[in-house]
């Protein structure tokens, strides 16, 4: 995978220690703090200053090219509007790589 984004595989090493445990921690905890620990990850944030931040999405499979963007379009647009903090249901399809 990783020589598929055009990055080096040596960095397939990082899942193997624990070098980097106290920045990772420390990411995560910016990243949930938008939207409360309760919610877990994935989490996304948009904006700035104050982000408008959400749980999710869950995907299925990951989007490429233009069906990528209209996902974020979308998303960004749900994410702006007043009131909105969520969407679940089950799976459309299953889950593929």
């Amino acid at each position: 995978m990783l020589r598929a984004v055009g990055l080096p595989e040596a960095l397939a090493g990082a899942a193997h220690t624990s070098a980097h445990d106290d920045l990772v921690r420390a990411s995560h905890r910016l990243g949930v703090e938008p939207v409360g620990p309760h919610v877990g990850t994935p989490t996304v944030a948009t904006g700035s200053g104050t982000p408008s931040a959400w749980f999710g999405p869950v995907l299925s499979r990951v989007p490429v090219g233009e069906e990528a963007g209209r996902l974020w379009d979308g998303v960004v647009l749900i994410s702006g509007t007043g009131g909105s903090h969520g969407l679940e249901g089950r799976p459309h399809e299953p889950p593929r790589g």
